[in-house]
C-alpha cells in the first residue's frame, strides 16, 4: 500500500463521514475534495465515471467512488474504498437504530428529528448548484435544467 493509496483511503473515510443527502449531495462532495482539493482526476473525469455508474443498477455513489478508487490503485485499493465508505453509515444507522429504541422505550418525543428533511433538501439544492455550473456550459443547457427542474 503506498502513502498516496492512505492519503485517498483517508479522503474516502471523510467523505464517507461528512457526505450526506444521496447521490446528488456525493457527487458536489467528490467535486470538492477529489478534484478541486486533491487533482485526483478531472472533473471530467468525474461526471464520465458518475454518469456510466448512473446507468448501472445500484447506488451511483458507491460505484462512482469505487470507480475512482480502481483507477487510482487497482482492485485492492477498490475493495478498501468500498469497506471505508460503507463504514460511517452502517454504524450512523446502527447508532440511530439504538437511540430510537431508547427513546420509544422512554416515551419521549421524536420532534428533533423534524429538521432532517429541510437540511437534506438544502444539501441537494446545493449540490445541484454546484454540479450545474460545472457541467451546464450553454444558455441552452441552463433552460433545460430550468425546465426539467
Amino acid at each position: 500500500m503506498r502513502p498516496r493509496h492512505l492519503i485517498f483511503l483517508k479522503d474516502v473515510f471523510v467523505i464517507g463521514v461528512t457526505a450526506f443527502g444521496g447521490p446528488q449531495a456525493h457527487v458536489a462532495v467528490f467535486q470538492k475534495v477529489l478534484v478541486d482539493k486533491r487533482r485526483y482526476l478531472t472533473n471530467e473525469e468525474l461526471m464520465e465515471l458518475n454518469a456510466m455508474c448512473t446507468m448501472l443498477p445500484g447506488p451511483s455513489s458507491t460505484q462512482t467512488i469505487i470507480a475512482v478508487a480502481l483507477k487510482r490503485g487497482g482492485t485492492l485499493l477498490a475493495v478498501l474504498t468500498l469497506l471505508l465508505w460503507m463504514l460511517p453509515a452502517v454504524a450512523a444507522m446502527t447508532a440511530v437504530t439504538l437511540l430510537f429504541n431508547t427513546i420509544d422505550k422512554r416515551g419521549l418525543a421524536l420532534d428533533v428529528f423534524r429538521f432532517v428533511q429541510p437540511v437534506a433538501i438544502a444539501l441537494i439544492a446545493y449540490s445541484a448548484l454546484r454540479i450545474g455550473t460545472n457541467v451546464l456550459k450553454n444558455h441552452l443547457g441552463k433552460w433545460l435544467m430550468v425546465f426539467g427542474l
